[in-house]
């Protein structure tokens, strides 16, 4: 198996084609501004600023996004100040002639000298769309404004710029409403959601806290993964979905920003191929291994790759005899005493384990 190879079935989870399909949609019109959003948080690690109103707050007054960054994120956000204009339906040529020159007029020469312009569309070159050819011949006379840069963003490149990041991708294939099958990884909210349905419609839902307590260490060492201070984290898991279990658990007890950026970031990888194409992304993730991987013998290459390439990985192998091991089991008693009386205390934790095993 390379491990260099794109690996394109296993990112491209989101087509341009599918944006097309839903550029057409009411509901995008709240949706795809909630996804540029996601999408620049996620890219850019410097925003200065950052307001993309979306779902309930669309259609108010002014820019549709205002991004500042010194460093950018490819072609997709250019770097300095950035005023951005998002389209959904069709026409997206009228609508972003029209909003082109609204918004210069209201913009002085220097203000436009300093900054870029960007409109973004879910449409692309199908029937009544924009191509390429099209969107060069439009911006050209344009440049004569005098932005410091124009570009538009369509369905071909926010499904290129989705490629990156396949959590955000298969939020918005639910938010589209797709069925497609997607194997070999998992993200932490479907993941998390999956372990609240297992009490069963009449007993209260599982609680995060019920898989973290008594593991405090092991819940700091992996916000130290997250923030990329550390490059693995060694769990110490007795079923094949412990630490998947203990990673979903700690992201649902986070406030509702931080487990947007965190839960963006995260992988749970169950396939060689498709952690080979995880750890070939570009941008930093945090990569949770299926034990079938078995990072430490048989994969140590999957690991090595992943590492290479700056991700995160968890549970990582043991590399020497010191290598401490945070405890990620899941005492079954538990999850029984939960289901039984729909609380737990820490007084009732009867059995413990330690926070960590030499």
């Amino acid at each position: 198996m390379a491990l260099n190879g794109d690996c394109m079935e296993h990112t491209q989870i989101i087509t341009a084609a599918d944006l097309e399909q839903y550029a057409h949609t009411r509901d995008s019109e709240a949706v795809i501004p909630e996804l540029v959003w996601l999408l620049v948080n996620r890219s850019v690690p410097d925003l200065a600023e950052c307001r993309i109103p979306y779902g309930d707050a669309i259609n108010q007054p002014g820019w549709d996004g205002l991004v500042g960054t010194e460093t950018g994120f490819r072609q997709f956000v250019p770097r300095g100040r950035s005023f951005w204009e998002i389209g959904t339906g069709g026409s997206p040529q009228v609508k972003a002639t029209t909003d082109f020159k609204t918004r210069t007029r209201q913009m002085s020469s220097q203000e436009r000298q300093n900054a870029s312009y960007l409109f973004v569309t879910p449409s692309g070159a199908g029937a009544g769309g924009w191509d390429g050819p099209r969107q060069t011949r439009w911006i050209s006379p344009r440049q004569k404004f005098g932005w410091k840069a124009i570009r538009i963003l369509d369905a071909v490149q926010l499904a290129d710029w989705l490629r990156e990041f396949p959590t955000i991708g298969k939020w918005l294939l639910k938010r589209i409403g797709l069925v497609k099958t997607i194997a070999g990884f998992s993200i932490p909210t479907e993941h998390w959601q999956n372990l609240e349905q297992l009490s069963g419609g009449s007993d209260p839902p599982l609680p995060s806290k019920l898989f973290l307590i008594g593991r405090d260490e092991a819940a700091a060492a992996l916000q130290r993964l997250f923030r990329g201070e550390i490059n693995q984290l060694i769990l110490s898991t007795e079923s094949e979905h412990d630490a998947e279990d203990f990673v979903a658990a700690f992201l649902a007890a986070q406030d509702a920003a931080i487990q947007a950026v965190l839960s963006n970031k995260c992988v749970f990888v169950n396939d060689p191929e498709t952690w080979v194409a995880m750890a070939n992304l570009k941008t930093p993730h945090v990569l949770v291994a299926h034990p079938k991987l078995d990072l430490e013998f048989a994969g140590e290459q999957l690991h090595l790759l992943a590492n290479r390439n700056g991700h995160g990985v968890a549970p990582g192998p043991a590399a020497t005899s010191s290598s401490l091991h945070y405890e990620a089991r899941q005492p079954q008693f538990l999850k029984e005493l939960w289901l039984k009386t729909g609380s737990i205390t820490q007084e009732q934790v009867l059995l413990r384990v330690p926070a960590h095993c030499p």
